[in-house]
């Protein structure tokens, strides 16, 4: 389609739009698409793996989050008639293509981005909403295709795209697969379905596979495609080449037509590769399952997540997330790359068009996420991306050029080629290959002057030209597939500076008359302007109001400021040219150039339209022109050189100073070539070289590497080169944030390769946690164990000659060695440097001393810095040494330090061997001394010294290069086994070659555990003893929540204590628990008791650890706890916490794992002896070892077994040791008891002379207790115990004591036994003949008979021989049986005995039970007839017809039996009838209520809309935040402590109770009239239901005696009701079913709208949903069908 011509037509057809999709839309999709609104609470449904499934039920799925709402015809109704729609789409096509530029893909770029090898890289054009085309490991797969011009079932109507498809289908040459995430039609269009079948897939030898949910396959089917279709269940995955398909869930729906809703299963894919996943999530609401994801499958390394059509959230969040939800799934699955897909196409929903690009970029800063990571492209764009700072790896070539000076580099990173420049020609160095010159600059487009140089040299990506422009203002494009160059303007002024923006799409330019020119990509000026410090600013400063700027926060020395003021300058090296750099993201670029005014450097920062956003500070004077803009903190850097110093400065965007940092120049000598951020911004490149005017200075061309942490700026790396050799070039890999490439003017090239560490002294005897940083010639060591201190500080500093490049630890001790800048090494040792005198103790100081310093040399080693990669201290006076040789590739050289005769110290060669791969990192195991050597491709190689050093296993490789890695040995001496650990730059933790972890940010190996830490900010341990197994699923020991960012640098191996790092820089030191416990088990087992208590008290563990680890190795090994621990305090501590529950079990579980196997939480647990066994033992123990001291803690055992007695006894027993021992005793058990509770003890073992002296020692006044004491001692021996025991509330031995007292206490005894129901108890210690026996019976009877316990109370009084009252108890309860007994048992006279049965069986016929009348009729009256009149009266007609003929009276067939047949038909009928009557009459009702409502609503609405119209434009941010505080405001005001819920609970149940019987009324016209017709329409239902058992019955009485009419109208009329009822429901309560298509209409559809106006929350939850059905097979009688 004609693109100019474009926005004319979605102009033209935007009234058809409106009027056919509100049509099409409101009436066709909406009856089906968003139908009835089920807006039921869903109850997420999570399998046993603990992952989410749909809900399918009917053929139809859903989805199991309570997230989950569809939108109702209702809310459809509202969005479409009564919503702004905001989307403002432009009529004129030239706003639309500079808001959304659409690049038209030509074939030579489409044909080059299929048949790239992309095994190393990824690949990706959008075409358009969800559609993208990948190349992925050489699979090329497209992702939800529409290249249609409608997402609408028709062509005429429906979604029009407003931005054109970049590509066509018949001009792509190749696909392999193509991914469904849905079936809705802008996601699924079947003329590019049919388009793609016709040409990849339709005889075709390597037809397209596609990949689709359950049940798309169907309409695939019915298209005619039959082949390599393949359906995918949630969580099912399949293989394809060497890829993994994925099908993930997603809170979403389907649809195609009227009757087909959600028949198809929708979600999202993952893809799998050898190195790299994908994410495409498709369409989706925000839910949990993206946790899932993540946890599952994550982290990702490239996603696609939907922004757009979310507008209006009230509707569309169920379905569509917004741009804040697209960022927390990108948070939530751990992307490390995200793609915004799902807008910028069509106009689906009601948001501004641009809106979602804007709202991302926001909410990216709103959760502080790197805009680089979730990024919005072009139409048609390709896009394609591959501690202590330590050098992994550096190669180094010569290049074969004419030219002594490479000037400029840019990189082609599709062709993974180097473009270089010098003044003469252009050379490309493809794939690493050897150099060859590809243009000549010289004679063709430098020849104008010799003046005349390159001032931009940049590959543009999309168009495969090198952009050169000279400083005469020649701009021309050379293509580097043809060699041709294409000359595209000129700028008559010349040009100072020119640079291309991130994305390509502007071209900023400075004309050396200074002024700004802005371009389009096409080259058309968008902007130009002079550049002028007098340029009016977005962001002006603002004066305080006090005094002058330049004096203005200068302190004491303000006055002075602008006398000391010195003349602004120019250094006299700068070039006096302008620069230009552009921030990362494109939307702001910094021009720095000469400001004639001052005389000095400037710049001014510009935005993307080329207005002036802001000046450099006035005062801010002799910088140096090198600049460049760190992205994660928006901060430009440049250099700046005062009268003092010469440092780094960093300014914000506005133009204030943001801090900056000193460098370790001389004053004035040297200038600053560059300034360059590497990707991530973690580090800064300096390249500096001394000023010609200075040729005696050390420093001469230099490369630094600096970075920061905890505020503090490092040195980490210096590359020096000579005056003779000086670098050229220096620039950062655009897809490696840690390669450094560099260029020297004699034609050397080298790559430097650099990765994070943490630089710790290996675990060894008496290791203490040593971490070492490298600071320029400071090598920073702080031991963890001794002193925990954040950096920059450290307790020991070794000051070096020269800069340090490595510092490597002693595999045998907590030496170490450094390899210093001009290639010498230093030996440190770590011992005892004096002795200091403290507290008349003779004290070490411990710290590092030079031993021996040494120049490394080798003869075969390349001549260039760093050319040494690696050092490994494998002896005492031994070192490897893995170097770059001269010839190709790594050599492996073993050195000794040995002693000339001189007693010079020099290395000696042992060994040297050729390696035929490169060294990334290396790994001395001192154990097993293997040395480890990982490759770049992640081989483990090991080698071992016997005679010599040989290869003995290269087994191991590492999916992923890991440029931190690790080995442990695993196992006891005979079984030893080593493991190696790895972790990638990709966050991948491997175990020889197993991945454990996905998410993984540091990781450390401690000797028990594999420590590491993750995206979720948690610490996890993996016990090393599991990594035998590392081929199957490994499972966490544990883990520990740490702070957001938080890594973990060290564990101390001989202690409990983690060191972390914060990402602000400082170091905590924390204990997890799975050490401590760890440890724990170490001392329990050696039964080193004394330092597990310690620690226990230490950490606060439970001590219940103790026994609980080895109960019966703890218990046969008491005697040696004593011993060990041999201290009454720490023994006591214990018993303290002693408890029978199981630890292992509870509080320390998840270290037990072994034991919690198929146990159940809710299993009761057996009752344990633990405490009993314990201190049963205990007292035993120490009583043989030491009664008198181990006195206190017998007592303790004596007061946890709960036998106060036996300690008060033990107490007064120690009187033969001293009263002290009985004062010491008491205070120990008042310490331990309340001391109400012992003086209670005291008091029931009724000595008097214990009870004073627990009294005396309690403190208690004399005035409460000797009074009442004194009153007990004058009564009488039993009366004393009953009241003790009744003053200690022990009831039940207070009645035993009464009891003994004698008969004269009978009152008392009664009285108690009333007043505390002891009646059970009483009446066993009587006889049934005794008086009292039947006293307590009456009593206990009328207890019962209160509580309506009828029959009991009966019985109760028939033991006692009360029969004449227990029979009328029997009669009140209905048991006929029992009453039957006992009137027997009076032995009444017959016309009593009847007049008795008379009285029962009314009491039976008044309860209904007719059947049990008719059994004594006929077993206890001789009444046959009676007995048959019960039973047809019951509607027993079985019972009845076989009593008829059992007793051959048949005259009741015809006189009683059929009339009541006859008779109870026409009542049941008439019932119905009545009932169905009723029904239909609340259900009109309820039509009327919800119509009155309906247009109350609609009346509502439009007062709101006209509303909304009137202030929409007027919206502010204040507004919203209001509204956000309300809604916080309200959610805190909700939040109740627990003890307030639970007090007002049951007052707010029921005062609620009563609103809603109040509120909820059948009366017209009430406020919930409606919700009481929906209770009364329910009850009738469920009345109708209850009549089945009747209905069946009856019907079958009414098919034996032929009356056939009669059943036939009865089961006719009872199917009639039911069918009523059933298809009614529906309309009542909203639910159609989900298959049922066949019966809707519109009248359905309009019922179902105004159904959703009931709010049934309001209702019993009974209510809510319409009463269980009942099955025709429990009354239907099929002989007449």
């Amino acid at each position: 389609m004609n693109e100019k011509n474009f926005a004319c037509k979605v102009k033209k057809h935007l009234p058809n739009m409106f009027i056919v999709v509100g049509l099409v839309s409101l009436v066709i999709l909406t009856i089906k698409m968003i139908n009835n609104g089920n807006v039921e609470q869903i109850t997420s449904k999570i399998e046993s793996d603990g992952l989410s499934r749909p809900i399918f039920k009917n053929g139809v799925f859903n989805n199991p989050w309570p997230t989950w709402k569809m939108a109702s015809s209702y809310d459809l109704f509202r969005w479409k008639i009564f919503y702004k729609d905001r989307t403002n789409l432009p009529s004129d096509s030239k706003i639309l293509d500079k808001d959304l530029p659409v690049h038209q893909i030509s074939d030579d770029e489409i044909k080059k981005f299929c048949e790239e090898d992309t095994s190393k890289k990824f690949k990706v054009i959008w075409i358009g909403h969800s559609t993208s085309l990948i190349n992925f490991e050489n699979t090329i797969i497209l992702m939800d295709p529409i290249f249609g011009e409608r997402a609408s079932p028709v062509q005429f109507a429906g979604p029009i795209r407003f931005r054109p498809v970049p590509i066509t289908i018949d001009r792509i040459p190749r696909v392999d697969a193509v991914i469904i995430s849905h079936n809705h039609y802008d996601h699924l269009d079947h003329g590019s379905i049919m388009a793609l079948y016709q040409k990849f897939g339709k005889d075709q030898k390597e037809p397209v596979n596609w990949f689709v949910g359950r049940g798309t396959g169907e309409w695939f089917k019915n298209c005619g495609i039959t082949n390599n279709v393949h359906e995918f269940d949630w969580w099912e995955n399949k293989k394809f080449k060497e890829l993994e398909f994925i099908f993930t869930p997603a809170q979403h729906w389907s649809t195609r037509s009227i009757n087909d809703r959600n028949k198809a299963l929708w979600g999202g894919w993952i893809i799998r590769g050898n190195s790299s996943r994908i994410y495409f999530a498709g369409d989706t609401g925000y839910c949990s399952v993206f946790e899932e994801i993540g946890k599952k499958y994550g982290p990702f390394d490239y996603s696609f997540i939907p922004i757009g059509a979310y507008e209006p959230r009230w509707m569309m969040s169920p379905q569509h997330v917004d741009p804040e939800e697209a960022v927390k799934i990108h948070m939530d699955v751990r992307s490390n790359k995200t793609f915004a897909i799902h807008w910028g196409t069509f106009a689906l929903a009601s948001e501004y068009y641009m809106e979602p690009k804007q709202k991302l970029s926001e909410m990216l800063e709103k959760f502080a996420q790197d805009k680089n990571n979730f990024i919005t492209l072009q139409h048609g764009n390709t896009f394609f991306i591959m501690n202590d700072l330590k050098q992994l790896i550096s190669n180094e070539k010569r290049l074969n050029i004419s030219s002594d000076r490479i000037e400029m580099i840019t990189f082609d990173t599709n062709m993974n080629s180097v473009y270089l420049s010098d003044h003469n020609q252009i050379y490309e160095i493809p794939n690493d290959k050897d150099v060859e010159s590809i243009f000549e600059l010289k004679s063709e487009f430098l020849s104008n002057n010799q003046d005349n140089k390159l001032v931009l040299f940049q590959f543009l990506t999309e168009s495969n030209n090198i952009c050169l422009i000279n400083s005469k203002g020649d701009l021309n494009l050379l293509n580097v597939l043809t060699k041709t160059v294409e000359e595209v303007g000129c700028l008559s002024d010349g040009l100072s500076a020119a640079q291309w923006s991130p994305d390509q799409e502007l071209l900023a330019l400075v004309t050396s008359s200074k002024a700004l020119v802005l371009m389009t990509k096409d080259f058309d000026i968008l902007n130009e302007q002079k550049i002028s410090t007098d340029n009016v600013v977005e962001s002006e400063f603002v004066n305080v109001g006090w005094g002058a700027y330049e004096t203005q926060f200068k302190g004491s020395v303000g006055k002075h400021a602008i006398k000391e003021k010195t003349e602004d300058q120019i250094l006299p090296w700068d070039d006096r040219e302008s620069k230009i750099c552009w921030r990362p993201d494109g939307e702001y670029f910094v021009v720095h150039f000469i400001d004639s005014k001052t005389n000095s450097r400037k710049f001014q920062v510009f935005n993307r339209e080329g207005a002036v956003h802001s000046t450099i500070e006035k005062d801010i004077n002799v910088l140096d022109s090198a600049i460049d803009w760190k992205y994660s903190k928006s901060l430009i850097t440049t250099a700046i050189h005062r009268h003092n110093k010469h440092e780094v400065i960093f300014f914000e965007r506005n133009g204030l100073a943001h801090g900056g940092f000193l460098l370790p120049f001389p004053i004035g000598q040297m200038k600053i070539n560059s300034l360059s951020w590497n990707l991530d911004s973690s580090i800064l490149c300096i390249w500096a070289e001394l000023a010609d005017s200075f040729k005696e200075s050390d420093y001469k061309s230099i490369v630094q590497l600096w970075s920061m942490s905890n505020y503090h700026w490092y040195l980490k790396q210096s590359i020096d080169f000579d005056l003779k050799n000086r670098i050229s070039a220096v620039c950062w890999d655009p897809e490696d944030s840690f390669k450094l490439h560099l260029f020297t003017e004699t034609g050397q090239y080298v790559s430097y390769k650099y990765g994070w560490f943490v630089n710790c002294c290996k675990p060894v005897d008496g290791f203490n946690g040593s971490i070492a940083l490298i600071n320029s010639c400071d090598a920073l060591i702080t031991p963890f164990k001794n002193k925990v201190i954040p950096p920059p500080m450290s307790l020991h500093k070794i000051t070096c000659p020269k800069p340090i490049n490595k510092l490597v630890w002693s595999s045998f001790n907590m030496d170490f060695l450094v390899y210093l800048l001009n290639g010498e090494i230093q030996f440190y040792k770590y011992d005892r440097v004096k002795d200091e005198i403290q507290n008349g103790l003779k004290l070490g100081t411990y710290g590092y001393e030079l031993t021996n310093q040494v120049k490394l040399s080798l003869e075969n080693m390349k001549d260039y810095v760093w050319s040494v990669q690696h050092i490994v201290w494998t002896g005492i006076d031994k070192i490897v040494v893995i170097y770059e040789n001269k010839i190709s590739g790594f050599n492996f050289a073993e050195l000794k330090l040995v002693s000339s005769q001189d007693k010079n110290i020099h290395l000696e060669k042992i060994a040297d061997i050729n390696l035929n791969f490169d060294v990334l990192n290396t790994y001395y195991n001192i154990v097993t001394n293997h040395l480890a050597l990982q490759s770049t491709n992640g081989t483990v190689f090991k080698y071992v010294k016997k005679d010599s050093w040989i290869l003995i296993n290269s087994d191991i490789k590492f999916p992923q290069t890991c440029p931190n890695f690790s080995i442990s040995s695993i196992g006891t001496e005979n079984n030893l086994k080593e493991i190696c650990v790895g972790l990638s730059q990709f966050y991948r933790l491997y175990a020889d070659g197993v991945e454990l972890a996905n998410n993984c940010t540091s990781f450390y190996v401690h000797d028990q555990f594999l420590l590491y830490t993750d995206h979720t900010n948690t610490l996890k341990f993996i016990d090393l003893n599991k990594l035998h197994n590392a081929n199957k699923k490994i499972n966490e020991e544990s883990f520990r929540k740490l702070e957001r960012g938080a890594k973990l640098l060290i564990a101390l191996n001989t202690d409990t204590g983690c060191i972390l790092q914060m990402p602000r820089g400082n170091l905590e030191l924390i204990h997890p628990r799975t050490l401590v416990v760890s440890k724990l088990k170490s001392f329990i087992d050696n039964m080193e008791y004394l330092n597990a208590v310690e620690i226990m008290r230490k950490h606060r563990v439970n001590m219940n650890i103790l026994c609980d680890h080895n109960l019966k190795n703890f218990l046969d090994n008491l005697t040696q706890f004593v011993h060990k621990i041999n201290n009454v305090n720490l023994i006591n501590l214990f018993l303290t916490e002693l408890s029978d529950e199981d630890t292992t079990l509870s509080f320390f579980k998840d270290h037990y794992p072994e034991r919690n196997i198929g146990k159940k939480e809710e299993l009761k647990p057996i009752k344990s002896t633990k405490i009993f066994d314990v201190c049963t033992k205990l007292i035993e123990i120490c009583e043989s070892i030491d009664k008198n001291k181990f006195y206190l803690v017998i007592l303790s055992c004596f007061a946890k077994m709960k036998e106060l007695e036996k300690a008060l006894y033990r107490v007064i027993q120690s009187k033969d040791t001293g009263q002290a021992s009985i004062d010491e005793g008491l205070r120990h058990l008042l310490y331990i008891v309340d001391v109400n509770e012992l003086f209670d003890v005291a008091l029931g073992t009724y000595d008097f002379d214990l009870v004073l002296m627990v009294a005396e020692k309690s403190q208690k006044d004399p005035k409460e207790y000797l009074p009442f004491l004194n009153e007990l001692k004058k009564l009488e021996e039993n009366y004393r115990k009953f009241k003790i025991d009744f003053y200690l509330k022990r009831f039940k031995k207070a009645l035993q004591s009464i009891i003994k007292c004698g008969n004269e206490y009978n009152d008392e005894i009664i009285k108690l036994v009333d007043n505390h129901k002891l009646y059970s108890e009483c009446l066993r210690h009587y006889s049934p003949s005794e008086e009292m026996f039947k006293t307590v019976s009456k009593l206990f009877a009328n207890h019962l008979t209160e509580k309506k316990y009828y029959e009991e109370a009966g019985l109760i009084l028939t033991r006692a021989e009360q029969y004449e009252q227990a029979s009328e108890l029997f009669l009140k309860s209905a048991s006929w049986e029992m009453f039957i007994n006992v009137c027997l048992k009076l032995k009444l006279p017959s016309h009593l005995y009847s007049e008795k049965l008379t009285l029962i069986i009314e009491k039976l016929k008044s309860e209904n039970r007719y059947l049990e009348c008719s059994h004594v009729y006929e077993s206890y009256m001789n009444d046959t007839e009676s007995a048959i009149l019960n039973l047809i009266n019951g509607t027993h007609w079985s019972e009845a017809l076989t009593l008829i003929h059992k007793s051959n009276r048949f005259d009741f067939l015809e006189t009683n039996l059929l009339p009541s047949l006859k008779s109870n038909q026409q009542e049941l009928v008439k019932t119905l009838e009545q009932y169905e009557k009723k029904f239909l009459e609340h259900k009109q009702r309820l039509d009327e209520v919800r119509e009155e409502k309906a247009k109350k609503k609609e009346r509502e609405m439009m007062d709101e809309f006209e509303d909304e119209n009137r202030h929409r434009d007027d919206l502010s941010m204040s507004e919203i935040s209001n509204s956000t505080f309300d809604t916080q405001s309200q959610a805190g005001s909700t939040r109740s402590s627990a003890s307030t819920i639970a007090s007002t609970f049951s007052s707010k149940s029921k005062r609620k109770n009563r609103q809603k019987k109040t509120l909820i009324s059948l009366k017209k016209g009430s406020p919930f009239e409606d919700l009481a017709l929906i209770q009364e329409l329910s009850d009738t239902m469920t009345y109708v239901y209850k009549q089945k058992d009747s209905v069946f019955s009856l019907s079958k009485s009414l098919l034996l005696f032929n009356l056939n009419d009669l059943c036939v109208q009865l089961q006719g009329n009872y199917e009639k009701a039911i069918d009523l009822i059933e298809k009614m429901a529906t309309q009542i309560w909203n639910y159609q079913a989900q298959n049922d298509t066949d019966n809707f209409s519109f009248q359905t559809f309009q019922q179902n709208i105004l159904a959703d106006l009931t709010d049934f929350s309001k209702l019993e939850f009974k209510y809510r949903f319409p009463p269980e059905t009942v099955s025709k097979r429990s009354w239907k009688l099929h002989f007449y069908e």
